[in-house]
């Protein structure tokens, strides 16, 4: 069952990206990427930046993570 926001089925398991998040994980990926995530409430979002933090810090590159309010 998808949903309307493209995001997919989020029940294939905790830790798994949908098409989506790991397309806009590989953009993160390219050096010097500046990346605007947002989405309603449950889409993954925290669950993307978790993993673009974790791939890049991986690499020994840093992050900087910024919270609206």
């Amino acid at each position: 069952m998808g949903t309307a926001d493209g995001m997919g089925d989020r029940s294939a398991g905790l830790g798994s990206l949908t098409p989506c998040q790991q397309k806009a994980l590989d953009a993160a990926m390219t050096d010097g990427a500046y990346l605007f995530i947002t989405g309603g409430a449950g889409c993954g979002k925290s669950e993307l930046a978790r993993s673009i933090v974790a791939m890049k810090t991986a690499v020994g590159k840093n992050v900087l993570v910024c919270g609206g309010g």
